[in-house]
C-alpha cells in the first residue's frame, strides 16, 4: 500500500512539472550546452545523499552538484549560459499536523533572476523532488 501511494504522489507532482504550471522555465531544455546545477545542502548530508540518488535515477541532463557558496566563490559558474539554471527549494511554512517543515522546490533563473516554484510543498520530499526532476527530464 505505500509504494502505491507514493507513486501516485510522485505521479501528481510529474503532472504539475510544466511550463503552464510556473514549475519549469519556458526556455529550459532549448541550450543543449546548459549545466543545470543541483544545490547540494551545507549542513544536511542526508538531504545531500538522496538528492544524489533522486538525480542518478530521474534526471539525465547535463548537471553538477554545488553549493550557494560554490556559485558564489567559483569563478567557473560566472558563465551563466552555461550555468544557468539551479536546482534548490525553500521552506514554505510548517504541516499544521506535524509541525514539520514544508519544502517547496524550484528552479531558479540566473538570466532572468526568476523562481520557476513547483505549484506543491510537501514535508515528504524525497518522492516530490524525484517527481519533480523527472518532470524536468521530460522537458529536455
Amino acid at each position: 500500500m505505500f509504494c502505491i501511494v507514493v507513486k501516485g504522489r510522485r505521479f501528481i507532482f510529474l503532472q504539475k512539472t510544466t511550463v503552464e504550471t510556473g514549475a519549469v522555465p519556458p526556455e529550459f531544455g532549448n541550450n543543449k550546452a546548459s549545466v543545470m546545477i543541483i544545490i547540494m545542502h551545507e549542513k544536511d548530508a542526508i538531504y545531500n545523499k538522496r538528492t544524489k540518488k533522486n538525480v542518478a535515477g530521474t534526471y539525465f541532463g547535463k548537471h553538477e552538484f554545488a553549493t550557494l557558496d560554490d556559485l558564489e566563490q567559483k569563478s567557473k559558474y560566472e558563465n551563466t549560459d552555461k550555468y544557468r539554471y539551479y536546482f534548490f527549494y525553500e521552506y514554505d511554512g510548517l504541516n499544521p499536523q506535524t509541525n514539520g517543515y514544508l519544502r517547496k522546490f524550484f528552479v531558479y533563473d540566473r538570466i532572468e533572476d526568476k523562481k520557476y516554484k513547483h505549484p506543491f510543498s510537501a514535508e515528504g520530499w524525497i518522492s516530490y523532488q524525484k517527481g519533480y526532476l523527472k518532470g524536468l527530464n521530460d522537458q529536455l
